[in-house]
């Protein structure tokens, strides 16, 4: 009977998501924006619901380069710059699904923001080179976003 209690130690069992896998789906288009409505909708979302309360980015400057990215002369963004852009997106998808809000995305689209942000932002020389504002907000999104999918250490 003891070997029965010893497979089920509390121990062994996690209140948070941390021993699971970070979904990552392998064919993401890493350039690939949503339409001008539907960005709108996240950005606005984030910009009221989280940026109030955790304002790691510049609201006004970033307004600003949306706008400029649907302009059609922004031909190529810079990879920190989409990978911000696509944290925002991430969060407010999972908080349109946790707030059950009246529009959501699909159930799964945080995650593929996600999955676009990590692979835009992160490599293998990422940790040696020099941080910059860009690097700071991003790893401050991301720690955001892990919170509030119950990864509580990554």
């Amino acid at each position: 009977m003891a070997g029965i209690y010893e497979r089920f130690a509390i121990s062994h069992f996690s209140y948070y998501l941390d021993d699971m896998p970070i979904q990552s789906r392998q064919a993401v288009e890493l350039y690939e924006v949503p339409t001008p409505e539907v960005t709108n909708y996240l950005f606005d979302t984030y910009m009221d619901k989280v940026h109030p309360s955790f304002p790691v980015i510049g609201r006004l400057n970033l307004k600003r380069q949306v706008r400029y990215l649907f302009s059609g002369t922004f031909q190529r963004p810079p990879h920190k710059w989409l990978s911000v852009l696509n944290l925002i997106f991430a969060i407010s998808a999972k908080y349109s699904h946790l707030a059950n809000t009246e529009w959501k995305c699909d159930a799964g689209d945080h995650s593929i923001y996600f999955a676009r942000a990590r692979l835009l932002a992160i490599n293998s020389e990422t940790i040696f080179e020099h941080p910059d504002l860009q690097t700071i907000q991003i790893m401050g999104l991301m720690s955001f976003y892990l919170l509030a999918n119950g990864q509580v250490n990554r």
